[in-house]
């Protein structure tokens, strides 16, 4: 078997590209419109609450990355925390490969979506689900053919449609600065519904925060170990301040143009006000913007998810030979695996509120179980212990708050999670055993 270790060549401008990537895929573009639409002015306080409930889980990803730089990430963390608890072990590594195959799918039928948008045709489910397989199969192909050029393509795609965003924001409302009120949400309402509502836009938006468990898979990769953690926090703050700001822009154009605007597809109300604003420029720009976003975020998913399959190969929690490299020193067997599991979940779902919501339960319980690991060895870490409770607690609040408000969710959320933790518990034990047979013993290949 082809063994070869991961080269460090990675800039800190290229990983703050992958985590951007990542973060800026199909929320930006369809969840957000469907929360301000939905939620109006309270969908602000839910990106602000996101941000700091980020920036916290981002705070124990940064520490864990500098002592223990490892491309398994949240797994190789828990497997350092806990180093005993096999099955934490496996359950995170399943969970995390769990949460970036329905990540993929909910990029791919965004792009679908979109798609549809861009060339005004009406929308079917097989439509949606052909699409979205087809970019995913793209996709996998792209992501064999080398990560230099994945790199690449990654910091173009993500660099573009940052630019176009920031222009889009910008003179939009720039020309909306008339009518800059939001009084078509000024309804009173309760403290009970406002928190609820608060809550629930930060579970349908808070997928696009994920990106820095993406950043934490390339620190292996990294230049320098500080790279990683100047990352999580730079493109945080960068991401935050495009969600909020076009927030406000979908929510000013919605309040002035109450009668104006289509809503047949929320998925793809952020195009229909760059319509208001540009016309069909900027409706044809938004659609442009958002299949390069979706692209983006599936080409840093594939990424990281590779590097976590690697990983957990390495420890023999997953067979060797997902391990193995092509000829252009990618582990291309798991990358076609991911695409396998992703396109089996548009099959049986392709709604993409609730894709969001179940994405975001797979990652919440990810991003609990690492920042409970950082806790646990916090001393180590050089970490402050309150930042690592509240960065404990504040998205295992976000997981119940998504379970309460979207119960639908916890079923396929934990049958494919214990699915996939009992596969992975049985390959593990079938390695253990075979380990353990004498040389004579063991099947040769």
């Amino acid at each position: 078997m082809k063994k070869s270790a991961l080269r460090k060549d990675l800039n800190l401008a290229e990983i703050i590209a992958l985590g951007i990537g990542t973060m800026i895929g199909g929320t930006v573009f369809s969840s957000l419109g469907m929360a301000v639409f939905s939620l109006g002015r309270l969908s602000l306080l839910s990106i602000i609450l996101n941000s700091l409930i980020a920036i916290l889980i981002g705070y124990n990803y940064a520490k864990l990355s500098t002592r223990y730089p490892s491309c398994g990430a949240s797994y190789s963390f828990i497997a350092k925390a806990f180093p005993k608890n096999v099955l934490l072990k496996l359950a995170t590594g399943y969970i995390a490969l769990f949460a970036y195959a329905s990540a993929i799918s909910f990029y791919a039928v965004v792009f679908a979506h979109y798609i549809h948008t861009l060339l005004d045709i009406p929308v079917r489910i097989f439509s949606i689900v052909a699409i979205a397989i087809a970019l995913i199969v793209v996709s996998v192909i792209v992501n064999m053919m080398g990560v230099k050029k994945t790199g690449i393509l990654e910091s173009l795609l993500s660099y573009f449609k940052l630019s176009v965003l920031i222009i889009v924001i910008l003179f939009g409302l720039l020309l909306l600065h008339d009518n800059l009120s939001i009084k078509a949400y000024d309804a009173p309402i309760t403290i009970t519904t406002a928190i609820k509502g608060i809550l629930y836009g930060s579970v349908l938006t808070f997928l696009g925060f994920e990106g820095f468990e993406t950043m934490a898979n390339a620190s292996e990769e990294s230049r320098k170990k500080h790279y990683v953690s100047k990352a999580i926090y730079l493109s945080l703050i960068t991401v935050s301040c495009i969600y909020i700001l076009t927030a406000l822009l979908i929510l000013f154009a919605i309040s002035s143009n109450i009668n104006k605007l289509s809503y047949v597809h929320v998925e793809t109300l952020l195009s229909n006000v760059a319509f208001m604003a540009f016309g069909n420029i900027g409706k044809e720009l938004i659609s442009l913007c958002a299949l390069v976003a979706t692209i983006s975020a599936l080409n840093g998913s594939l990424y990281a998810v590779s590097r976590l399959v690697y990983a957990m190969s390495k420890d023999n929690i997953l067979p060797g030979y997902l391990s193995k490299l092509n000829k252009h020193d990618v582990p291309y067997r798991s990358i076609i695996l991911t695409g396998i599991i992703s396109c089996l979940l548009i099959v049986f779902n392709q709604k993409v509120a609730q894709l969001s919501e179940i994405t975001s339960l797979a990652f919440l319980s990810i991003f609990t179980i690492t920042s409970f690991a950082n806790l646990k060895v916090y001393k180590e870490t050089s970490s402050r212990v309150v930042l690592c409770l509240l960065g404990t607690l504040s998205p295992l609040i976000l997981m119940l708050s998504t379970i309460s408000i979207a119960p639908s969710t916890l079923v396929p959320f934990v049958l494919w999670t214990v699915l996939l933790t009992t596969v992975g518990l049985i390959i593990f034990i079938i390695n253990r055993y075979s380990s353990s047979l004498p040389n004579h013993a063991r099947v040769i290949k």
